[in-house]
């Protein structure tokens, strides 16, 4: 009897083998034969906007695409399950904690791409600055940049200066402060820049001490009316003028920045206060561009949408203001 070499058993199993390989290329011939002009079955999957290895936003936007325009996509995060997607994905109420996105990409012939895209990052846990009815504002000391992260790499929004356009010291709103793996202090502020209710991060050593503020002006576009809060109290209301709907005062979280005294042009009467708001018109403001609280020349105008951006008190509403609202001071535009 003729007995089979210890390699035989192997030997067919390379060969069924073979065989499953060869009816698999079978099935598959005729789609490729269709895309023979061809593509290949399978779609590439790339991530094409992600947020950065740490962040402090609870919130995550990444875009993706494929090669074939006509794939569909699964998306899963933290080794999930995956699940049908669109981009872009975004994800809210993040906790702070590591990341990780995975997208694959899923062709007509319902081919899934064998190797994800991924993108990594981590939420970082930040403290508080400005809550509740206090928040603290700090002069900029010199000229620094402000980046959308607290990283040095990260892109930069804006550039601030020790003074403003006024001449005055620059202030800005401090939000949140975050300490960096080497130990360095970021401190997230109000940015007075377009668009407007941007914020960044700026290193804590570009920025002085802090100074408290409990009050917050509150101003009602289609009431007319502003309300100054002091500890949540109610403590000053006045009737007030706009902008018109040409050139409309901005909706927005800002604060004052700059308190201005002793006008020679009677239009800005007694007083003016310089906010961190913007417009992308012509504002009364000098120079335009910034959003003021000013008095006026003509109080039968108020109340009304009278102005290029700015709001304008009676003079008399405006002289009890400054006696009663420091600089710093948030401002709420409904």
């Amino acid at each position: 009897m003729r007995r089979s070499s210890p390699d035989s058993g192997a030997t067919s199993k390379q060969q069924g083998g073979l065989i499953v390989l060869a009816a698999l290329l079978l099935l598959v011939a005729p789609q490729a034969a269709a895309g023979d002009a061809g593509r290949p079955l399978l779609a590439d999957t790339a991530i094409t906007a992600a947020p950065p290895a740490l962040v402090t936003n609870r919130r995550a936007r990444l875009a993706f695409t494929a090669s074939h325009s006509d794939a569909r996509f699964e998306c899963r995060i933290n080794e999930g399950v995956f699940t049908a997607c669109r981009s872009p994905v975004v994800y809210r109420k993040l906790e702070p904690g590591p990341y990780r996105f995975e997208v694959r990409a899923v062709s007509l012939s319902g081919l899934a791409d064998v190797i994800p895209a991924q993108a990594s990052w981590r939420v970082e846990r930040t403290f508080k600055l400005s809550a509740g009815s206090v928040s603290r504002w700090a002069p900029v000391l010199g000229r620094v940049v402000a980046r959308a992260h607290p990283l040095a790499s990260s892109p930069v929004l804006a550039r601030l200066r020790p003074q403003t356009p006024e001449g005055t010291t620059n202030l800005v709103l401090a939000l949140e402060r975050f300490e960096d793996p080497s130990g360095r202090l970021w401190i997230r502020v109000q940015l007075p820049v377009l668009p407007n209710n941007s914020t960044g991060w700026v290193p804590r050593s570009a920025l002085g001490g802090y100074t408290a503020v409990g009050t917050r002006l509150v101003v009602h576009r289609r009431a007319l009316r502003a309300t100054l809060y002091r500890h949540g109290r109610q403590v000053w209301r006045a009737r007030i003028g706009i902008g018109e709907r040409r050139w409309p005062t901005p909706a927005g979280e800002f604060y004052v920045r700059v308190k201005l005294l002793g006008f020679s042009d009677p239009f800005y009467g007694p007083v003016a206060f310089g906010t961190s708001a913007r417009s992308d018109v012509l504002t009364d403001w000098p120079g335009g561009g910034f959003v003021g609280i000013h008095g006026t020349d003509a109080p039968w105008l108020l109340p009304g949408r009278v102005s290029h951006g700015c709001i304008r008190l009676r003079n008399e509403d405006i002289l009890r203001l400054e006696r009663l609202m420091p600089v710093g001071t948030p401002l709420t535009i409904l």
